[in-house]
């Protein structure tokens, strides 16, 4: 029942956190959308602006509006989105549904993924469910010993004394009694069979168990590597690199040595980059939360 108990508590904490995640991730997104949003009403202002020149486009400034409404909309999408995993947030703990929450954050980058192995050779010993087959299998075991005990004769010893009346004592008489099991022999080897497939049962389910875990530990741990990997790329080189070609076209832009639409192309590049290296980081913490649950941390006395 502890075990459970336990198991049952790592799952909600890690749907909590896993959600937690979840809900920074959105809040990261409409601040780099906002800002998206802020350069394209800007742009529009900008080309509207070179409609002075006679020699202007004069589709571009339409062109950049359609952007600003499909920007909005993707922001006012979120904004809902948002809302519901605040809601389910709010159930996973217990609190009112519609209980606000303030803008969470992710990681900067990245935190540093744990040794696999370490977490591998420690699953017997901190995961609860396998704990309690564990200590089925162990109980089983025991099961046996009693059971083959049973089929081993039993001696006991009696004394009985005789005292009067007068407080003397008069007489003892000692005796002996031994059960033969013998008899019995066909039940004895019942139990005795019955706890040895309990116990061989148990330590399958034990063995199928930890398979599947190491399994699931080995996927989550190579999410958590490839997220970190690919948020560390997109950070250090796509980024960068990405910030510097759409200012670029920007600047060929107001010279007339670009067109909007390769503006646009651009900065949705960048702005795509940016959303991909938050979500490589939010991926990158939720896998560690499933590993967590797997092999959690071992509690301190």
């Amino acid at each position: 029942f502890d075990a459970e108990t336990r198991a049952a508590a790592l799952n909600l904490e890690t749907l909590v956190a896993q959600s937690a995640i979840e809900l920074a991730l959105v809040d990261e997104m409409l601040a780099i959308q906002t800002n998206q949003l802020a350069w394209l009403e800007s742009m529009a202002a900008n080309s509207r602006e070179k409609l002075k020149d006679p020699m202007a486009n004069a589709s571009e400034p339409l062109r950049i509006e359609s952007e600003v409404a499909q920007e909005r909309q993707r922001i006012d999408s979120n904004v809902r989105d948002r809302l519901r995993i605040a809601r389910q947030l709010n159930i996973l703990l217990g609190r009112a549904t519609d209980s606000d929450w303030p803008n969470l954050r992710l990681p900067d980058s990245a935190a540093l993924t744990p040794s696999l192995a370490e977490e591998l050779s420690r699953l017997y010993q901190v995961n609860p469910m396998l704990q309690a087959l564990l200590n089925t299998a162990e109980a089983a075991k025991s099961d046996i010993e009693v059971s083959r005990r049973e089929r081993s004769p039993i001696f006991s010893l009696g004394v009985e004394s005789s005292v009067y009346s007068g407080g003397d004592f008069r007489q003892a008489t000692v005796g002996a009694k031994m059960t033969l099991p013998w008899f019995n022999n066909s039940v004895y080897r019942a139990n005795v069979d019955r706890a040895v497939q309990q116990q061989e049962a148990a330590e399958r389910e034990v063995e199928s168990l930890a398979r599947r875990f190491r399994g699931e530990a080995v996927a989550a741990h190579t999410q958590a590597e490839n997220a970190a990997r690919q948020a560390g790329t997109f950070s250090k080189e796509v980024i960068p690199r990405t910030e510097l070609a759409s200012k670029s076209t920007e600047n060929a832009w107001i010279s007339s040595k670009a067109s909007i639409l390769e503006v646009l192309d651009a900065r949705r590049q960048l702005l795509n980059a940016r959303l991909e290296e938050r979500r490589f980081v939010a991926t990158h913490g939720a896998a560690l939360e499933t590993l967590r649950s797997i092999a959690p941390p071992q509690s301190k006395p």
